[in-house]
């Protein structure tokens, strides 16, 4: 899948056309993902990032906007699946966040070296990593990034939790459209006694 952000994007006339136009993606989340994905097919799409030194564009979103963002992507992300939800929640737990857990722990009470070892190797990975992503998005502090990891890793489950359940018993909307239809919904008593008749 090749990488798409719709703050900034441009596509040509004609090529929006032999895409199928704005209604081809009327139905998606993300229709700049459509557009890139039929492009890229004809090596026709370019994902150009900007750094301080070449174009130094920015793009901030306060805090409302990113949450209103995460709500409306991350459970299509994860094709509205129950299932994809459930190991996604596991495996960060078991791998993103656990680590961070367990060196206190190990380092109290800890019948073996190795082990500790092995924990601590794999906290400084995981927030080396992402302390390189969020440098890609212009943070800067080092001690911020490397100390936010697990914070930001307890996020995702969250906000991927509050996605789901907004989708299927909420109301999710994007530019006065109605992205969702709940799981549930309540049927005003005149209604149901109207149609049964």
């Amino acid at each position: 899948r090749p990488p798409v952000l719709s703050t900034l994007w441009l596509i040509r006339a004609d090529a929006l056309r032999r895409a199928g136009g704005f209604e081809a993606a009327a139905q998606m989340i993300t229709p700049e993902a459509y557009f890139a994905k039929r492009l890229t097919k004809n090596d026709r799409y370019s994902f150009v990032r900007s750094t301080p030194r070449t174009v130094a564009l920015y793009s901030t979103k306060d805090i409302n906007r990113q949450f209103e963002t995460a709500i409306r992507v991350r459970y299509p992300q994860l094709h509205r699946r129950l299932s994809l939800v459930v190991a996604t929640t596991l495996f960060e737990i078991a791998f993103l966040i656990a680590p961070f857990i367990l060196l206190p722990l190990l380092l109290l009470n800890s019948p073996s070296p190795v082990l500790v070892a092995l924990n601590l190797v794999s906290v400084v990975s995981l927030s080396a990593l992402y302390y390189l992503i969020a440098i890609r998005t212009h943070l800067n502090n080092l001690w911020l990034g490397l100390l936010t990891a697990p914070v930001a890793f307890a996020l995702d489950i969250i906000m991927m939790h509050i996605s789901m359940f907004t989708y299927e018993f909420g109301t999710v909307t994007w530019h006065e459209r109605r992205l969702n239809r709940p799981m549930t919904e309540t049927i005003p008593p005149q209604t149901f006694l109207s149609e049964s008749s």
